[in-house]
């Protein structure tokens, strides 16, 4: 008996899903009667049960869209960039998870370092102390943010442990005025550090060292811009190639002081005690030059 004819094969492909589920895809009969006679089942629409096993590829076929590969392949793509995609929106929520988590432990480490350093500010070793204040230089140079608190701290540990005391400071010869003790000096000298070696350490803070017995510092080639110096006792202080514009001196001690070639322009000096004061190519308050203005600042300090 021969196949199934193409009409016959059309009415099979035409079934819905459900009837190509009742239909067994078979060669040969598929009942005892068929086995029998050599006569086919009919299905309900007059399509034969017995379908060759053919049909189901040809069925496959016809009920498969003609551009599967097309649509297979643009599928493709669309998984492919959708892939892409999720990949690279994780890449950057897990850099940006990390950047917050990296800049809250490098804040958690800096604070610990603060707290560490004032703690052993306040220790009675010489050592210890200077120990911390290299220690606030350093965390300072790491990150701007932090640059007034160092400023801050070191500043009140200079005014803490070099107090001026009497307010009547009487002409003396320098050497009999005492230095600054070594750990106030290395506080000062790292306030004075500031952009000298491109670390912009503390740049734009304000020291303020106002009230404090600085008899015989040595503050040369300090950047002490705007620094408050306001009744402090800097006789005999060395200030050469300093950089102390807009510098607050007012009420200042500064006889003797040695301001060769630094720079005082709009320094406000008022009141200070300038007796005996070494002026030598110093740029005065007014923006004159020391060497010629009579060797000397007095007489450009009326406006300041």
């Amino acid at each position: 008996m021969p196949l199934h004819t193409p009409q016959q094969l059309e009415s099979v492909c035409l079934l819905p899903a459900a009837e190509h589920e009742v239909v067994r895809l078979q060669r040969g009969p598929s009942t005892e009667h068929g086995r029998r006679t050599g006569q086919t089942e009919q299905g309900p629409l007059g399509e034969p049960r017995d379908v060759p096993r053919t049909a189901r590829y040809l069925c496959a076929e016809r009920h498969s869209p003609r551009d599967g590969k097309e649509m297979n392949g643009k599928g493709s793509f669309f998984v492919e960039l959708g892939t892409l995609i999720v990949a690279v929106v994780t890449m950057f929520f897990s850099i940006f998870t990390y950047g917050n988590t990296s800049g809250l432990e490098e804040k958690k480490q800096t604070n610990e370092r603060f707290l560490a350093s004032l703690e052993r500010l306040g220790s009675d070793s010489m050592a210890v102390r200077m120990g911390a204040l290299y220690i606030l230089e350093g965390v300072n140079k790491e990150k701007d943010s932090d640059r007034k608190a160092a400023v801050e701290i070191m500043s009140a540990f200079i005014r803490y442990h070099q107090p001026r005391k009497t307010r009547d400071n009487k002409e003396a010869e320098c050497s009999s005025l005492t230095r600054p003790k070594t750990d106030v000096q290395t506080a000062a000298t790292i306030l004075g550090r500031r952009n000298t070696r491109g670390e912009n350490f503390g740049v734009g803070e304000q020291p303020e060292l106002h009230d404090t017995a600085l008899t015989r510092i040595d503050l040369h080639k300090a950047q002490l811009d705007k620094a408050d110096f306001t009744d402090s006792d800097l006789r005999c202080a060395r200030f050469v190639d300093a950089h102390l514009r807009e510098a607050v001196l007012i009420g200042a001690f500064l006889q003797h002081a040695n301001f060769s070639d630094a720079d005082l322009t709009g320094a406000k000096l008022k009141h200070a005690r300038l007796s005996g004061v070494i002026w030598r190519n110093t740029t005065c308050p007014d923006g004159t030059n020391s060497d010629t203005a009579s060797n000397a600042c007095e007489t450009h300090l009326s406006a300041h």
